[in-house]
């Protein structure tokens, strides 16, 4: 028979180990007075080596802790004081078993913040959740490995052939980084855990939900959150905020009553000056009329829907950079895929976007780290000069020259398979380059 250790080595099992072992225990509780034990001593070693060879398996192995506990029940039947005294004195060992351990050396070194090597950019492990975070992950890390991966697929990954990218989550079950659907969250609304939010009625209000959004994704999986298209996802928010806006300017430039006005808040149509109609389903960025009959209002709507687009785009990188939501604190891990729309909107959308990247965050205008923006790069949308993109191209080359971001995915790759009318078979990532 042979007895397994606690480090997977083999050692031939002996009768005067168990002696020896239950020996020390009696000597421990009852010290001088061992002798009046001897008979004692010997009736529960006899037993316990009676017992192993019945637990022995089929190839004549036992685990130690199997001979341990066989020990324990043994003398808990003859003398639970002994008994109590060696249970002890086993968790005791465990201890210092565990204190020298080298995972217990490296929790230490963790704690104490005295080996930092910032192996994930987005934790801070200095800070209380990122310190907690680190022991966290790896024991669910070795959890994984012990569990859930072969020990083939172990051992490619120890040594360094294969690399499981979130090995920590591989336990939990979760999935990894998606696009989210912002169309119909931003359009129905969506519930938290708290409470429920309403949909967006305006750009810079879909701005915010966006960040929230992405927050509120990401403690439900791990990896990144994305938009597919976010010039696409946010055009139909551009679109409120120039009707309101406009609305607002024709009560502003005295071309309609406070009563009319209110009329077409409520979506009903109104004759303005010289008995023009107003139709309220008609006001559009691109309906040219509008800027004829009534250019002061027109010009209010653009003026006012620029400063809001460029406000709601700065708010929504600082937002990605500061909602610090994740152990560690971390930020959510996004990303925003754009620069194909050519609609009047999408493009003012994809030029925001750019110049929130090109001012920077806070008042020192640091490069932002996140939203991770990738530019769509497509042949005959925005390639060269003459397409419609063009200028975008060229302001996404200036943001990428001053603020690394944003990466570039290349639309027209051999394999790429793509509706022209469906924005979501576009080519998108989750971050990296890919031309």
């Amino acid at each position: 028979m042979q007895v397994k250790k606690r480090d997977g080595k083999l050692k031939d099992f002996s009768p005067y180990r168990i002696i020896e072992v239950i020996t020390r225990a009696y000597k421990d509780v009852y010290q001088e007075n061992l002798d009046e034990y001897q008979n004692e001593i010997k009736d529960v070693s006899d037993k316990v080596v009676i017992r192993i060879s019945t637990f022995a398996e089929d190839d004549g192995i036992i685990e130690v802790e199997t001979i341990q506990d066989i020990i324990i029940n043994e003398l808990n039947k003859i003398n639970r004081k002994v008994g109590r005294a060696y249970k002890k004195y086993r968790i005791m060992r465990e201890e210092i078993r565990e204190k020298n351990s080298k995972k217990e050396q490296f929790y230490k070194e963790i704690l104490q913040t005295s080996n930092v090597d910032n192996d994930n950019a987005n934790v801070d492990q200095y800070s209380f959740s990122g310190r907690k975070y680190r022991i966290a992950d790896n024991e669910q890390k070795m959890f994984a490995m012990r569990n859930l991966i072969s020990p083939e697929v172990r051992e490619a990954f120890e040594d360094g052939y294969i690399y499981i990218h979130d090995a920590s989550s591989y336990a939990i079950g979760d999935h990894n980084c998606l696009f989210a659907d912002l169309p119909r969250l931003l359009g129905n609304g969506f519930r938290t855990r708290n409470g429920d939010v309403r949909p967006a009625n305006s750009f810079s209000t879909a701005c915010q939900l966006v960040a929230v959004i992405f927050q509120v994704q990401s403690q439900i999986q791990y990896g990144g959150v994305a938009s597919c298209g976010i010039d696409y996802e946010l055009e139909p928010y551009a679109h409120k905020s120039f009707v309101k806006l406009f609305k607002e300017g024709l009560f502003e430039k005295d071309y309609i009553t406070e009563n009319d006005y209110n009329k077409l808040k409520e979506g009903n149509d109104v004759k303005s000056v010289d008995g023009i109609l107003i139709v309220a389903q008609n006001i559009h960025i691109d309906n040219h009329e509008l800027k004829d009959n009534f250019e002061k209002a027109y010009d209010y709507a653009i003026r006012h829907l620029e400063k809001e687009g460029k406000q709601a785009a700065q708010g929504l990188f600082h937002n990605l950079n500061t909602l610090e939501s994740r152990a560690g604190s971390q930020v959510p891990f996004t990303s925003l895929n754009y620069g194909r729309n050519s609609s009047t909107y999408g493009r003012l959308i994809c030029k925001w976007l750019l110049e929130a990247s090109i001012d920077g965050i806070g008042k020192h205008n640091r490069t932002s780290i996140f939203p991770i923006s990738i530019f769509q790069y497509k042949k005959g949308v925005n390639d060269k000069k003459g397409t419609v993109n063009y200028d975008l191209k060229r302001k996404a080359i200036e943001s990428l020259s001053k603020r690394i971001y944003p990466n570039w995915v290349n639309e027209d790759w051999t394999e790429n398979v793509e509706d022209p009318n469906d924005y979501t078979t576009f080519c998108a990532t989750m971050g990296c380059r890919t031309m």
